[in-house]
């Protein structure tokens, strides 16, 4: 297991790692930006960690468009995104945050029967699209403000 990042939660995962810490259970901390693709290559599956609550429920965070450039299919809670953006790259587990018992039994048990071919055809419907392309973004968000000014009388 790779789990990339510095948050307050890395000391606690590290205890938790036990006798696996820096053996099958790998903690690199914070890693430059140039340098996240190398880590995603290394990856089968990313994890989108997202509260089904106001904040987490109505959220894109950067790493879906960082897991699509990659054809890395992840694992995330059954927020609205995860049915929005859903290609057949994601699993969408129960549980309204990802440290509840109800998600974590869900992961574990994906865990334990999660085969490679059924990685290799999530990665497939993985690869990149113009959801995150910055020109579609951009035409995107125009086309939305042009209507809210029309709305307004601007």
């Amino acid at each position: 297991m790779l789990i990339v990042g510095d948050g307050t939660g890395l000391e606690h995962l590290r205890k938790l790692a036990g006798q696996n810490l820096d053996r099958s259970i790998l903690f690199p901390g914070r890693v430059n930006r140039e340098d996240v693709a190398e880590y995603l290559a290394a990856m089968d599956v990313g994890s989108v960690p997202q509260s089904v609550d106001q904040v987490g429920g109505f959220r894109y965070t950067t790493k879906i468009a960082e897991y699509r450039m990659a054809a890395l299919p992840f694992v995330t809670t059954r927020i609205p995104m995860a049915y929005d953006l859903d290609r057949g790259d994601l699993w969408r587990l129960p549980g309204w945050a990802p440290w509840s018992d109800e998600f974590v039994d869900a992961l574990a048990a994906l865990m334990k029967v999660l085969t490679r071919d059924e990685v290799t055809a999530r990665r497939a419907a993985a690869g990149p699209d113009n959801v995150f392309n910055k020109p579609e973004q951009i035409r995107r968000v125009a086309a939305f403000l042009d209507d809210v000014c029309l709305s307004i009388g601007l």
